[in-house]
């Protein structure tokens, strides 16, 4: 739900890092994100998947990524 949601609202980037409790969001939207249009990437570690969303932000993209508790820690550092 959360994957289709972000479609509906206009997400067309993703990156993520396949990591309980979001492996299911990384999942559903690099199967469903590319067949809108969009771009989904399997990043190598949370925080490239951070870099990635801030940089198809820069670009004008809605890009979103998804995350544990131990993976946001990674990441705020970015943000």
């Amino acid at each position: 739900m959360i994957a289709e949601g972000a479609i509906q609202a206009g997400c067309r980037f993703f990156a993520g890092y396949p990591n309980t409790p979001a492996t299911g969001i990384f999942k559903a939207m690099i199967d469903l994100l590319p067949r809108q249009g969009g771009v989904a990437l399997s990043a190598p570690d949370e925080i490239s998947a951070v870099a990635y969303c801030i940089g198809a932000s820069m670009r004008g993209a809605k890009a979103m990524t998804a995350t544990s508790g131990p993976g946001w820690a990674l990441m705020i550092e970015s943000v």
